[in-house]
């Protein structure tokens, strides 16, 4: 409807309402407003009439791709660094091959029952009383030195003071239990590592001192008594390589500049009767001239005491031969005492190795049962490479002979006995 000024009743609220109160212009403005607001509504095609409520629909929303969040920035972890390894190099043939714990608690543990006494049948040894003995001793170890007296233990068995054959014990304590042993604590330790064996030094301390403790009762000798040769052993020497070459930088210079190679030779048991046979800890020991990198001064050493050269053929590969005595028996001198003492006799050796790892020997002794040994280790043959073999000839024609494997052990025959 319109007023008599022609201006739509709709309307008239609004002017009245900004009349006396609005400018020119804003009135305009908010008449412009109210008209734009109309005109919206009139064309609504929902609007029935103009008391209806008028739903007013929104424009269509954007589509909006939600795109996966990108995966977190993987930054490359820092591969953990291996170990550097000295002495176990994981070779799959020779000495190497056949290394491993079991191997080093025979080998190390019943070492003397090589020398073929009555010690060679581990069935029937007392390990009991011999155990008992070195056990007492080691736990009462000042007492039991001081009983013998400080000064001859110390020089007859920790200092190199003394060199007659019955007092110079002190030589198979450094050769044997501290070089010796220390490397073999460091070679165990990389070989847990290599294995992924979790706590690689515990285990390798645990294993090294089990062999220190059964090679201390073999050597007991049936005694109840004083035993300082197992103090020595144990507590100074075996402690004392284990501490040694738990240095990088030893275990760095005796497999840099003196290299030294655990040469062990593979147990044995043998039919009829079911001894060991072929066990032997040993060790071999090379310098190369300064001159003349491919000739070393070369030195193997366990049962045997051995000197000589060693000479490069190629690469990977060396020959090696050794002049010098051998162990014939371990000889007690008192009844109530473990005192100990070798008799030695002349022997001659020579050795093939790849890298260090022993491939083959030969070994001559003027021994009744032990005149000619010879040996074979897995790898040397490649058709084969997990078999080795082994035979030892005696002077009166008996042979100890058997087969080897890459698990460090083997079986074997014997004719004849042991002398």
């Amino acid at each position: 409807m319109w007023n008599d000024g022609r201006v739509p009743l709709s309307l008239t609220p609004i002017l009245l309402a900004v009349k006396g109160s609005m400018a020119p212009s804003a009135v305009f403005r908010s008449v412009l407003g109210a008209c734009i607001l109309g005109l919206a509504l009139l064309f609504l095609p929902n609007a029935a009439h103009a008391g209806d409520a008028v739903a007013v629909p929104l424009p269509p929303a954007a589509t909006v791709t939600v795109l996966p969040a990108p995966p977190p920035l993987a930054l490359p972890l820092a591969a953990k660094p291996e170990a550097e390894r000295y002495f176990y190099h994981g070779y799959d043939y020779g000495s190497e091959a056949v290394f491993n714990p079991a191997y080093v608690l025979v080998n190390r543990g019943w070492d003397m029952m090589q020398l073929g006494d009555d010690r060679n049948d581990p069935w029937r040894f007392d390990y009991r009383t011999n155990g008992d003995n070195v056990l007492d001793n080691l736990a009462h170890a000042p007492g039991r030195v001081g009983a013998e007296g400080w000064h001859r233990f110390l020089v007859q068995e920790i200092f190199p003071l003394s060199f007659g054959e019955e007092t110079a014990r002190w030589v198979p304590n450094y050769t044997l239990h501290l070089l010796g042993g220390g490397m073999t604590y460091a070679m165990l330790d990389e070989w847990f590592e290599a294995h992924d064996v979790p706590l690689p030094k515990i285990w390798s301390g645990l294993t090294l001192m089990l062999a220190a403790l059964a090679n201390e009762t073999i050597e007991n000798g049936g005694i109840t008594g004083r035993n300082t040769d197992c103090i020595a052993d144990v507590w100074v020497f075996d402690l004392g390589g284990i501490f040694l070459f738990s240095m990088p930088a030893v275990r760095r210079f005796f497999s840099r500049q003196v290299i030294i190679a655990d040469w062990s030779t593979p147990p044995v048991i043998t039919f009829p009767r079911g001894e060991i046979h072929n066990q032997g800890n040993y060790y071999a020991a090379k310098w190369a001239l300064p001159f003349y990198h491919q000739l070393s001064l070369f030195s193997y050493f366990g049962a045997w005491t051995t000197f000589g050269l060693s000479q490069k053929i190629d690469a990977e590969h060396s020959i090696s031969v050794s002049y010098g005595v051998a162990t014939t028996k371990l000889i007690g001198t008192s009844k109530n005492l473990v005192e100990n003492v070798v008799s030695l006799i002349p022997a001659a050796a020579i050795f093939y190795d790849r890298n260090g790892s022993l491939l083959a020997s030969a070994k001559v002794a003027d021994l009744p049962d032990f005149f000619l040994h010879l040996q074979a280790y897995p790898g040397l043959v490649p058709a084969v490479k997990w078999l080795g073999a082994f035979a030892q000839f005696s002077k009166t024609g008996n042979i100890t002979a058997g087969l080897t494997t890459n698990f460090g052990f083997g079986l074997g025959v014997r004719t004849g006995s042991m002398q």
